[in-house]
């Protein structure tokens, strides 16, 4: 497996902004991809200022985000409450001054050493390996978040990560489940 390329993330990250800003569905998920691979590669440089910036990307698209994975289950009058205030959320946020900003200052980072993303690795491997995990949302949700930080620390440094992404799938799907549950919640 190749190293990942940081200038065909940024590439994709541009790209993937424009779609959402489009309001395209895969262009919401692909920019909280691409801000997550960009999550780690600002922490190998020591960038973690960005790194809480790119999670605010993230976190600025978890709600629409979420409406999008429970799409089939909603009723058309939920989806009309629920996605207007979303959608406005979310183009507010990558038409801001601080997306902007924060889309300049990743073009500054300069490419992390090999040895140090190795050794952030071997760290963030024994702190999974030691987090416990109870069958409850928050510890699931908390251990799938490490989880995939591995893999995509892992795919910066071009090792092997197909165990890691099955894993995710699944604690993917528990989540999408835990979502639904919280969406309708709210509604009641």
């Amino acid at each position: 497996m190749a190293r990942i390329d940081a200038t065909k993330v940024l590439k994709k990250f541009d790209h993937a902004r424009a779609a959402a800003l489009a309001g395209n569905v895969e262009g919401i998920h692909d920019l909280r991809v691409c801000a997550r691979r960009l999550r780690v590669w600002a922490r190998f440089a020591g960038e973690t200022s960005l790194a809480d910036e790119l999670r605010w990307v993230c976190r600025s698209l978890s709600s629409l985000r979420d409406l999008d994975v429970v799409d089939a289950a909603l009723t058309d009058e939920a989806r009309a409450l629920l996605r207007p205030p979303a959608i406005h959320h979310v183009r507010a946020a990558l038409a801001s001054a601080r997306c902007d900003a924060l889309r300049s200052r990743l073009d500054a980072v300069k490419p992390p050493k090999v040895k140090k993303a190795t050794r952030l690795l071997a760290k963030l491997e024994g702190r999974l390996h030691k987090r416990s995990v109870k069958l409850e949302d928050e510890s699931l949700h908390a251990w799938r978040r490490a989880l995939r930080e591995v893999r995509h620390t892992r795919e910066w440094l071009g090792l092997e990560t197909q165990e890691l992404e099955r894993a995710q799938r699944w604690l993917g799907a528990l989540n999408d489940l835990n979502t639904l549950l919280a969406i309708a919640s709210r509604r009641e």
